[in-house]
């Protein structure tokens, strides 16, 4: 069976001429057979070569020629291609980015690629696309680039992080007024809370030392394990004149400096203050007066952002009788500043058993 084709034909008797022999040869194109008959290779090397027509680097205008490329360069240099429909029979694997999937009928689609939907969103990892172009509960990342026209069904599983609050976090919320369309509210989060007994049988009296330099402004008061830091404020009575402080250096875990008015040496004089007990949270400390007063000073865990916040306080009162709700105000003082670091709570009744009761107090900020 021939396995050449050629142009030229020859007759029985014809002078076979050496220009039509040469002919012969050049216009002599292999026919299937040729391929066919040749020993099957099963696993190609990336080295193997093939033959290729080069149909733009012919010997002239209209002409292809032959050429080698090998396995390797073939494959890492295909033309890129573009389908109307693509259809897969058996296990395909996608890679690089598939963009644009819309009109998916199938149950499922498994793609470990990067995809863009409909220049929607883009779902990175190895999602699950089902009908309808959703998203199945695979393990996926989805980024939104664009305004969800429909609505968001199914059961996704969420997997947040637990962050403390911060300036400028916000609620998710859907907005019945507007088509149920998702939105955000900054300002909706509590940047503290805290339920604070300011019982006289929970206060707890402190004793540390203090001390100053003749001279000087500045005066250290010893405690260790303090836990204070800068910005705190606390009452100090004895060592030095009774009043609100607050710290203005943490040297180390055992000491902390306050400024004072006057000037003369001390050396390790007993001081105290009066401590409350702390259940909540964004609270650092809680200090009274005495055991006796109904100030309470609160300290944050952290400053308040800026100045805008909102505090909802309720002071209950046990007289042996019944415990009775009542408002507290927020009080400012001339030697710290409330609104970023602590602020204080006086309740405003004067029953007798002022001292025997608790507050409890939620801070919003960034209240516009």
């Amino acid at each position: 069976m021939a396995t050449l084709h050629s142009t030229q034909s020859f007759e029985t008797g014809q002078t076979l001429t050496a220009s039509a022999l040469t002919n012969h040869v050049v216009d002599a194109t292999p026919l299937p057979d040729f391929i066919a008959g040749q020993d099957p290779l099963t696993t190609p090397a990336t080295a193997d070569q093939l033959m290729i027509n080069d149909v733009d680097g012919g010997v002239s205008a209209g002409e292809g020629k032959v050429k080698k490329i090998t396995i390797a360069n073939l494959a890492g240099n295909l033309p890129a291609t573009t389908v109307a429909s693509l259809t897969v029979n058996g296990n395909a694997t996608v890679s690089g980015t598939l963009t644009n999937v819309g009109g998916i009928t199938t149950s499922g689609v498994t793609v470990s690629a990067d995809v863009s939907v409909g220049g929607l969103f883009t779902a990175s990892g190895t999602s699950i696309l089902g009908g309808d172009v959703t998203l199945g509960n695979s393990g996926y990342d989805v980024t939104f680039s664009g305004p969800l026209a429909g609505t968001i069904e199914g059961t996704p599983t969420i997997n947040l992080t637990s962050v403390g609050d911060a300036a400028g976090d916000a609620f998710l919320l859907k907005d019945a007024s507007d088509s149920n369309k998702l939105k955000t509210a900054v300002g909706c989060l509590p940047k503290a809370w805290a339920c604070i007994s300011t019982k006289t049988a929970d206060t707890t009296t402190v004793a540390a030392t203090v001390s100053r330099t003749a001279g000087s402004t500045t005066a250290t008061v010893t405690y260790n394990a303090h836990g204070f830091k800068v910005g705190d404020v606390i009452y100090l009575d004895n060592g030095v004149a009774g009043g609100w402080y607050d710290i203005k250096t943490v040297p180390d875990a055992n000491t902390f400096t306050i400024t004072t008015i006057a000037t003369t040496a001390l050396s390790s004089v007993a001081t105290q203050w009066y401590a409350l007990t702390v259940n909540g949270s964004g609270v650092s400390s809680a200090f009274k007066k005495s055991t006796t007063d109904n100030t309470t000073q609160i300290n944050f865990s952290n400053a308040m952002a800026n100045t805008n916040y909102a505090v909802i306080a309720t002071f209950s009162r046990d007289d042996g009788v019944a415990y009775g709700a009542t408002c507290c105000n927020v009080i400012g003082e001339t030697n710290f500043d409330k609104t970023t670091g602590s602020f204080s709570i006086t309740t405003n009744y004067t029953s007798t058993p002022k001292s025997d009761g608790s507050i409890m107090f939620t801070v919003f900020g960034d209240l516009a």
